[in-house]
């Protein structure tokens, strides 16, 4: 008996489920067109919909458009964004960012802070919840509003567990983010590595339909890449599938924060960028650089440096032309591994239209002149919040995989 009423609950959570992607996927529907695109009865979709109605996780989204045909309107139904609302956490090596989204991932407040490594992991994660306590009494929200919390981190994550297992630039040891989070807060968390984060990120804000099958490759302070096959993360026997940023391309290059030498983030990471352009830094070495800077070396950042790269400074271009060869051979041997639908790229030196364009010529040569440009695209998330990978792995495993059943 037990197991028939667990079987129940587990149908029901899946229907619930289905719905709610059905609305994420087309907006506002009629039950009667959920039903046909669902292959669920109307009759099982008015009632698992007058139940998510009362419990306020649905609403009413007003009459269809006819477009002049007779017969009765039928009413639109919509997930209801307020419903709860979620927190997202993300800690990068320089800065961890909080936010607080509705159900649209529409932002309501966010925070930066510095990410403080030189003190214990507890004591940094209090200073984020009392800076999460501090936005949602601003905001007059309470815990009870809370969907969870989503929390997304570099380096190694076991997401069964919640714990984020090598923090490389952060932490050198295994550190409980979900469970401290769960009991300081009394709220439920997931963890996951950053990238694999923003790639369900991109899943959930993207445009873009029929692209089931990508690879998301982030470029920053460190380089990452997360697997999506059927909409669906892969993480491997060691959760580690994708970790592009530690393939060996340079076993004499230098040393990376993971132990290993060589690696494409310690080669090509905008933070070994900066390091290799400030030594370098003169005015007779990098001289449309040293102008863009007023020649003061504290100015540099990546910006300048990419728009010296497109002004043409020598030096500038060689390091970063260098980089983009490793950059493309890292690309190749994933698309020859996994032959995705598209290779998404997220990070600011994918913004500059010449820096694209040589790296799809470098892929291309390396390809014996394959075109790949159908293959690659932008990322839609350049310009929201850092936290938006978080808020997203939040709403995706505990308000979308759940059917908003909470325990």
């Amino acid at each position: 008996m037990k197991k028939k009423v667990m079987d129940l609950n587990s149908i029901k959570k899946v229907n619930r489920s289905v719905l709610l992607n059905i609305l994420r996927d087309h907006g506002a529907m009629s039950r009667k067109d959920i039903a046909a695109i669902s292959g669920l009865s109307p009759g099982a979709i008015t009632i698992i919909a007058t139940e998510m109605l009362n419990e306020g996780i649905l609403k009413e989204a007003g009459l269809e458009e006819r477009n002049g045909k007779a017969g009765r309107k039928k009413i639109l139904l919509k997930i209801e964004k307020t419903h709860k609302f979620i927190l997202g956490i993300n800690i990068e090596k320089d800065t961890t960012t909080i936010a607080i989204s509705d159900l649209n991932l529409t932002i309501l407040s966010s925070k930066e802070l510095a990410t403080n490594a030189n003190v214990m992991p507890e004591n940094f994660l209090n200073e984020i919840i009392d800076n999460i306590k501090d936005l949602l009494w601003k905001l007059d929200i309470s815990k009870g509003n809370i969907l969870g919390i989503g929390v997304g981190i570099v380096g190694k994550v076991d997401p069964n567990t919640g714990k984020s297992m090598e923090a490389y630039g952060i932490w050198n040891k295994e550190v409980d983010l979900g469970g401290f989070l769960s009991k300081s807060l009394k709220l439920p968390v997931v963890v996951d590595n950053n990238v694999r984060s923003l790639a369900m990120a991109e899943i959930n804000c993207s445009k873009r339909k029929n692209i089931d099958d990508f690879v998301f490759i982030k470029h920053g302070p460190g380089i990452g890449a997360a697997i999506v096959i059927n909409k669906k993360l892969i993480y491997g026997s060691e959760n580690q599938a994708g970790e592009i940023g530690h393939i060996i391309v340079n076993s004499d290059g230098p040393q990376c924060s993971c132990g290993q030498k060589g690696c494409l983030e310690a080669v090509i990471s905008t933070r070994r960028m900066k390091k290799t352009v400030q030594m370098a830094f003169d005015k007779s070495t990098t001289p449309i650089l040293h102008r863009l800077c007023n020649g003061d070396k504290g100015k540099i950042n990546t910006s300048l440096i990419f728009s010296a790269y497109e002004n043409g400074d020598p030096y500038i271009k060689k390091i970063i032309d260098d980089n983009i060869k490793y950059m493309a051979t890292g690309i190749i041997n994933l698309m020859k591994t996994l032959d995705p639908q598209r290779i998404i790229f997220f990070g600011e030196l994918f913004k500059y239209e010449s820096l694209m364009k040589e790296l799809i010529n470098q892929i291309e040569q390396m390809l014996c002149k394959e075109s790949i440009k159908n293959k690659i695209v932008t990322s839609c998330l350049e310009y929201k919040c850092k936290a938006i990978g978080p808020l997203a792995l939040a709403l995706e495993r505990l308000f979308y995989e759940t059917g908003a059943i909470y325990k």
